[in-house]
């Protein structure tokens, strides 16, 4: 699983450009939305699946604490280019989430993950990696973790069927064709939460029911402006939840 994971991330995916421009951008501004309004001032951040640091940087200018980590290898040292240019993080190191046991227990205000849930296809790992950020993360504090959802492929991915049905059926069952992504429900991730003792204080579809990034890169700056407004005004609407590619739990200890 690791290597497939470091694979993706050398290979294919540049994180901080996807969440620059089309839908991507959407996810960004509507998770950053709700972390500005949420964490207290001067926050002990942990961003633990950090990426190359796209969250990191932008809650330490605001003023938080932020320690950075992620386990692959090519994004923290991104992250720690970055931070020679502008030294606003407080660490950064290369690791799992699924052992946090270099922190204190209790030592953070708030902890991110914003993307190892949905890179881990055994429910014992998620689960774990759920456990970890808990025992780092004090009483009543902020837990951020984003998801991928599996029934938004029907739209996003809807051209798949005729090139390969099975392949889609199985995709539906399991949840992943990849070995890189895992994709659960609203409904799925709710459940684990509430398992393992959170409560909930917001399930948001971030990304919302839109799937071609050109239509939002044609946009003028006044009408993607209002469509902003009309997405943060529906991304919690339970109807429509599932709709989103990516969704964002956030919950207190």
């Amino acid at each position: 699983m690791y290597q497939n994971i470091d694979e993706f991330y050398n290979n294919e995916c540049l994180e901080e450009e996807r969440l620059n421009s089309g839908i991507g951008q959407i996810e960004y501004i509507t998770t950053m939305k709700y972390m500005k309004s949420l964490c207290p001032p001067n926050s002990n951040i942990l961003d633990a699946c950090a990426g190359a640091g796209k969250y990191a940087f932008q809650l330490a200018q605001l003023g938080h604490n932020v320690t950075a980590g992620d386990l692959v290898e090519i994004n923290v040292e991104k992250i720690k280019e970055q931070n020679k240019k502008v030294n606003s993080l407080i660490e950064i190191y290369q690791g799992s989430i699924l052992d946090l046991s270099r922190f204190k227990e209790e030592s953070f205000d708030v902890v991110l993950n914003l993307g190892a849930y949905y890179h881990l296809l055994d429910s014992v790992d998620r689960k774990k990696s759920i456990q970890e950020c808990l025992k780092v993360l004090r009483k009543g504090g902020l837990y951020f973790m984003s998801y991928i959802n599996r029934f938004a492929n029907y739209i996003g991915h809807a051209d798949e069927m005729n090139r390969d049905f099975g392949m889609f059926e199985n995709f539906l069952e399991s949840g992943t064709v990849d070995n890189v992504f895992f994709c659960s429900t609203p409904e799925m991730v709710e459940s684990d939460i509430q398992e393992s003792g959170l409560r909930i204080l917001h399930n948001i579809g971030t990304d919302g029911c839109i799937y071609n990034g050109d239509i939002i890169n044609s946009m003028s700056d006044d009408t993607f402006e209002r469509y902003m407004k009309v997405h943060l005004s529906n991304c919690e609407v339970k109807s429509i939840l599932g709709c989103s590619s990516h969704g964002l739990v956030i919950c207190t200890k």
